[in-house]
C-alpha cells in the first residue's frame, strides 16, 4: 500500500475510534432533545443549551464499547497535509440522520477545527487525544460550517 494510502487509512481509523466515540456519545440512548430520565436510577442525558450537552459517564462509556454502532453513524474524511504525519483538515463526510452527533446539531460536511480548545492537525495529536479525552469530564469540539464557527460543549458527570 502506498505511503499516502497507509496514513490516510490510519488517520480515518484514529478518527473513528479516538474523535468520534467521544462527540458521538452525546444522545445515544435519547429519542429527542432535553431531559431524559431512564427509569429509576439510570443515568441521564441532557441539552442544557444549543449546543451543550450534560451526559451522564455511563452513558458515554456504554456508547464507547458500540464500536459497530459508532462504524455506521458517522465517517470522517482527513485531508493529508504535506508532511507524513499532518492533516489540513477533518471534515464529516457521512453522517447518519438517527446518530447522536446528527441530534446534537453536527452535520455533513461540517469541518472539524478543534478538539478540547486544541487543533488536531497530525496523526500524533490524534493519538494524545484518546487518553485526553478517556480521561475528561469536558468535551469541546469547534467546527465550521459554511463560514460560521460552532462551538459544541459536553460534560461527562
Amino acid at each position: 500500500m502506498p505511503t499516502g494510502a497507509r496514513k490516510f487509512v490510519i488517520i480515518c481509523g484514529v478518527a473513528i475510534v479516538v474523535v468520534v466515540p467521544i462527540i458521538t456519545a452525546i444522545i445515544r440512548y435519547s429519542a429527542s432533545p432535553g431531559t431524559i430520565q431512564k427509569p429509576s436510577q439510570s443515568p441521564v442525558c441532557e441539552k442544557i443549551g444549543e449546543t451543550r450537552w450534560k451526559i451522564a459517564r455511563l452513558l458515554r462509556d456504554k456508547y464507547l464499547r458500540d464500536s459497530a454502532r459508532i462504524t455506521e453513524d458517522i465517517h470522517l474524511k482527513p485531508t493529508a497535509g504535506s508532511d507524513p504525519d499532518s492533516i489540513t483538515e477533518l471534515r464529516i463526510a457521512k453522517l447518519a440522520k438517527d446518530s447522536p452527533m446528527y441530534m446534537a446539531g453536527f452535520r455533513v460536511n461540517d469541518r472539524i477545527l478543534n478538539v478540547n480548545n486544541t487543533a488536531v492537525k497530525t496523526l500524533s495529536r490524534a493519538f494524545n487525544l484518546s487518553h485526553e479525552i478517556q480521561l475528561s469530564s469536558r468535551l469541546n469540539v469547534q467546527v465550521e460550517r459554511e463560514g460560521k464557527l460552532i462551538d459544541y460543549q459536553f460534560d461527562f458527570e
